[in-house]
């Protein structure tokens, strides 16, 4: 049943709420439904990112942002100024424990890159260790002090929850408004 309602979401909202979003995030698995539910006739995850970014956008940001993760495989990115890629930090299999959340991980650490400024490659180093961090951990949860930090904005002894409250206050100083809609065409048996 779940099935029938996102076909029958999809086919109804889609084309009217897509040209109005800036920013896409989604995993390869579901860019390559979404490939198909689109009629784009490729499997290759940088250019359903480009097809999607092509999409009729009708925005206030002269383009769409699109970024699609890959698992271990780097994460693949389109802008209205470009494209490219950026590699994901290696974890040994032995050390993931759980998956769950790992995808909104990403995007909450994207964002909070996106909050601070930063360009979209530091965005997605930022959202693809939250990531590797969620992984590691049985649950969505996150530890108070991170084993390993190649990128972050975690300041000497700053717990996440400091962190959080600290990009609030500075999105407010710098008057950063941010607006995500996340589109998921995700089935669950």
């Amino acid at each position: 049943s779940e099935m029938c309602i996102r076909d029958r979401y999809q086919r109804r909202v889609r084309g009217k709420v897509l040209p109005y979003v800036d920013v896409i995030f989604s995993n390869d698995d579901e860019a390559r439904e979404f490939s198909k539910a689109k009629n784009f006739e490729t499997e290759d995850t940088l250019e359903i990112a480009k097809k999607t970014a092509a999409i009729e956008y009708n925005g206030p940001h002269g383009g769409r942002t699109v970024v699609f993760t890959q698992g271990h495989l780097p994460t693949v990115f389109v802008t209205p100024s470009g494209n490219g890629e950026v590699a994901v930090k290696p974890i040994a299999a032995e050390k993931i424990i759980d998956t769950n959340g790992a995808g909104d991980s990403f995007v909450g650490g994207f964002l909070a890159g996106a909050a601070l400024g930063h360009p979209i490659e530091k965005c997605i180093e930022a959202g693809n260790y939250a990531a590797g961090v969620i992984i590691q951990h049985d649950g969505c949860t996150f530890p108070a002090t991170p084993e390993s930090v190649s990128y972050t904005h975690l300041r000497a002894h700053e717990t996440p929850e400091h962190l959080v409250c600290r990009l609030l206050l500075e999105k407010k100083k710098k008057n950063i408004h941010l607006e995500v809609t996340i589109i998921s065409t995700r089935q669950t048996n």
